[in-house]
């Protein structure tokens, strides 16, 4: 199946049921969050869990290299209501749940207006959620941006993780786009950006330490880069 599974799913649980489902589920429509039901909590053992994951909008306007967002859920910005968010915020509450909830939306503040005129207030007059200032939010991104996603953080930490990864034992068969991205990230990160120092660092690190793991220092250099461009343009 591919696509949202709101728009797919149904379509194949119909044709399951009747023993006739096809190889492939595919839909070039986007699902309206707004009409998406909210999770059946109770169907969880929550005893088992960490911590638990909304989701609040879906899609990202921006156009960041390297980034594959848009290419499945679009550029438009869709969002569920905020009664939906507390709808599903009771539900947890209901069952018990105290610990981590956890926002998994790619771009949180993607539709900033209405997450600082609607979506925030009403999590703030929600009894269970602390009072916080909505102004502290971009001040709070650009401390992820200094201390996490900062190059000479974010890399290091990098090192540390390939230092003691071990890859599985069946890897996946090397394609052609993975020459295209090595070459574009080469380009972007080794060329264009102004952390290409680390950049070329980590290669040549990884290149001595661990050769085995060039795509996964290639993958995660690619994911700094777009959470740094992307914290900026909120953050300014």
């Amino acid at each position: 199946m591919l696509n949202e599974s709101e728009l797919t799913l149904p379509e194949f649980l119909e044709d399951f049921f009747i023993r006739k489902p096809r190889r492939i589920y595919a839909s070039g429509s986007f699902a309206d969050l707004k009409k998406v039901p909210p999770p059946r909590w109770e169907l969880l053992d929550l005893k088992r869990y960490a911590g638990m994951s909304i989701q609040f909008s879906r899609g990202c306007p921006f156009q960041c290299d390297l980034c594959n967002v848009t290419a499945l859920l679009g550029h438009r910005v869709r969002t569920k209501t905020s009664r939906q968010i507390l709808t599903e915020l009771d539900g947890l509450y209901r069952l018990g749940w105290r610990d981590e909830i956890f926002f998994v939306d790619d771009n949180f503040i993607g539709n900033s207006a209405f997450l600082k005129a609607d979506l925030l207030p009403a999590l703030i007059e929600w009894r269970q959620v602390p009072v916080m200032n909505i102004d502290t939010l971009p001040e709070g991104y650009g401390r992820i941006l200094r201390h996490i996603y900062a190059p000479e953080h974010f890399y290091q930490r990098v090192r540390t993780f390939l230092r003691e990864y071990k890859p599985p034992e069946n890897r996946k068969q090397f394609r052609l786009s993975h020459i295209l991205t090595l070459v574009r990230s080469l380009y972007q990160l080794g060329i264009l950006s102004r952390a290409r120092a680390h950049y070329w660092r980590l290669l040549f690190w990884t290149q001595w330490e661990r050769p085995q793991l060039i795509p996964e220092a290639i993958t995660l250099a690619i994911c700094g880069y777009h959470y740094r461009k992307v914290c900026r343009q909120h953050v300014a």
